[in-house]
Order: C-alpha cells, then sequence, then structure tokens
C-alpha cells in the first residue's frame, strides 16, 4: 500500500526576478519575483517512531526549491495546532533554512506555502506581500504546452552561489545586473498578463544575460551548450532555474 503523507508542498519555478529576494540586494533595494508552483510535491508525514519523514517527486537540489518546500512542510506539520496563518508559515520555514546555516532567498518559502501563480514582493523591511496573478486559461495553456522543464543531471549549491553574489554587489555592473533583474519581472507581468509571448521570450533572453553577470557561477561552458543547442533546435528562449 502506498504510504499515507500528511502534508504535501508543492515545488516552484523561477520565472523571474529570482536572487532580487536574496540579502543584502534585498534589504538594501528591495526585490521583485514571478513564480509559479507545479504538481511536483515535496511529502511529509510525522511518524511515531520515525519522526519526520519525506518524498521527493522531484530530485534534491534540481533548482525547483525542494528545501524550501521540505521546512515548510516541516512548520506546517509541527505548527498544525498554532493556527498559524500562511505568512507566519512562510517565515518561519525562512528562518529555520537560515539558522542551519543555508544562506537563501525568501521566494521558495512564499511560494511553497501559497502556491499557484504570484508576484511576490520583498521590501526593504522585511514585508513580504504576495500577489496572485489573474491570468486568462488561454494564455496559461499557451504557457504551459510552450514550456519544456528539463534536468540537467547535476545539483549545484546554491548557498555558494548567493554567497558569491553577495560578496560581489560592491561591483558596479553586477549591481546593475540585479536591478536589470528586478526590471525584467515587472515587464514579464506585463507580457504574462496581456499574452505577449514575443515580449516574454525577449524578456528571458534579456534576464538571462544579466543573469549570468552577477556571478561567475551562475553558467558554465556545459549550460551554455545545452541553452545554445535549445535555440538552435527551435526554441525561442530558456532560462537556467
Amino acid at each position: 500500500m502506498d504510504a499515507q503523507f500528511d502534508v504535501m508542498v508543492p515545488v516552484r519555478v523561477d520565472l523571474s526576478g529570482g536572487w532580487t529576494d536574496v540579502n543584502p540586494y534585498c534589504t538594501d533595494f528591495g526585490g521583485e519575483v514571478i513564480n509559479f508552483t507545479i504538481n511536483k510535491y515535496v511529502k511529509a508525514r510525522v511518524d511515531l517512531t520515525e519522526g519526520i519523514t519525506y518524498d521527493f517527486d522531484v530530485p534534491i537540489g534540481s533548482g525547483l526549491g525542494t528545501s524550501g518546500s521540505v521546512n515548510v512542510a516541516r512548520i506546517a506539520l509541527l505548527g498544525k495546532d498554532q493556527n498559524l496563518s500562511l505568512n507566519e508559515i512562510a517565515e518561519a520555514a525562512y528562518q529555520a533554512e537560515i539558522k542551519s546555516g543555508n544562506k537563501c532567498g525568501r521566494q521558495d518559502q512564499w511560494a511553497a506555502t501559497f502556491g499557484g501563480f504570484n508576484f511576490i514582493e520583498f521590501n526593504k523591511n522585511n514585508n513580504v506581500i504576495v500577489n496572485p496573478l489573474r491570468i486568462k486559461t488561454n494564455i496559461i495553456n499557451e504557457l504551459e504546452v510552450s514550456t519544456l522543464l528539463f534536468f540537467t543531471g547535476v545539483s549545484r549549491s546554491s548557498s555558494k552561489i548567493i554567497k558569491h553574489q553577495s560578496d560581489s554587489l560592491s561591483n558596479k555592473d553586477r549591481l546593475e545586473a540585479m536591478h536589470k533583474i528586478k526590471e525584467m519581472s515587472f515587464t514579464t507581468k506585463e507580457a504574462i498578463l496581456k499574452g505577449d509571448f514575443r515580449l516574454l521570450y525577449d524578456t528571458f533572453k534579456e534576464a538571462w544575460e544579466a543573469k549570468k553577470k552577477t556571478s561567475s557561477l551562475i553558467s558554465n561552458e556545459e549550460i551554455d551548450e545545452l541553452y545554445k543547442a535549445a535555440l538552435d533546435s527551435g526554441a525561442f528562449c530558456g532560462k537556467i532555474s
């Protein structure tokens, strides 16, 4: 018989603005992220003898925010008698990850907790505002059938990349690249709400080039080759999560 899990928490796809939700950029300038959850989950349960156990629909380290989903699941289970709000669950999950020594952004916890398609604002005072995007069904359908999600087979430490980015914010060019990434989130939102896929494709390309400028660890020769192969095979754009 299949195991019955007490909590199923989705993982997310970072569509735009990723890394602007990470301190110190987030606390200095504020961050803007667009992401959506998918029907792949971190499943958790409490066992009286084994404690908390987890099952994963996607590989750990796949770039879909699994560690954030794990902490959301754990907080939701352990705090289920405390009537925590969604914001309180997300904040507690974020703090738990920080205290564990994993340098991370905030989008994973809020995406996993709220679910759906959201434009999330991370303000300088650590206040987080989740804005659900009311996207027409035909636009979501078009986005879904036009998108392919691949796992490269290689996991990387996001914490290591984040540290490298944070240490590089004193570099003017890299800071400007972060500003560009945030700016692209607003353009991405406009493109999706209007169903302007040509604008969306162009925005993806521009944001990807900006993202690579924030850290030398963002991409590598293999990823660049995969990206080029996708474009050569007919893809309009792409991004690394």
